[in-house]
């Protein structure tokens, strides 16, 4: 008799175990989605990628600029080149990005980047006077990634703050990175 219910805790035990195992993938594959979800807003990253172009010049009114910026897709093409009157005579352009291990991948899941704000500042206070949400900011799915740091073996999430920079008639390039945005004088 004792072996019967030595049987059946191993049977009950048995398929505990493999509902718990079944809710766990479940919860995996449901987390997997939502991200990949998520991700839509963001352009695809590869490595190290011209993601923009700017243009500032300052305007004949004090404390104002007109800032050109041009965006391309990851195939180097033009998608839109857009002017803004910017408050300040010093402006950042600033970027989020979200950096999956390349495995995930396989499944749909890629690491992507995109441009959240154009500011105008002044003097050399990091405080900005304006600013100009791009592609609808910061999103919640960033914001809580950022903030979750156990999960930094899996996703890694930067917002790129740069530093402020003068409206001198330049042409600088924007290139997207797993590590952020970098902003350089053009060639």
């Amino acid at each position: 008799m004792e072996s019967q219910g030595g049987n059946y805790r191993k049977r009950h035990s048995s398929r505990l175990a493999g509902k718990l195992v079944m809710l766990i993938v479940g919860v995996i594959i449901v987390a997997y989605a939502f991200a990949c979800v998520q991700m839509q807003s963001y352009s695809v990253l590869t490595n190290n990628i011209k993601i923009a172009k700017v243009h500032a010049v300052p305007t004949h009114k004090p404390g104002q600029m007109s800032i050109e910026l041009i965006t391309y897709d990851n195939y180097g093409n033009q998608i839109s080149d857009t002017n803004y009157l910017v408050s300040g005579n010093r402006w950042k352009l600033e970027g989020d990005v979200i950096a999956y291990p390349s495995l995930l991948n396989i499944g749909g899941l890629h690491s992507g980047y995109k441009l959240t704000h154009l500011e105008g500042g002044n003097g050399n206070d990091d405080t900005p006077v304006s600013v100009i949400d791009l592609n609808g900011g910061d999103d919640n799915y960033f914001q809580t990634v950022h903030a979750q740091s156990w999960a930094s073996p899996v996703v890694k999430a930067t917002d790129n703050t740069g530093s402020f920079l003068s409206p001198d008639r330049k042409l600088y390039d924007v290139f997207a990175t797993p590590d952020g945005l970098s902003i350089v004088p053009s060639r």
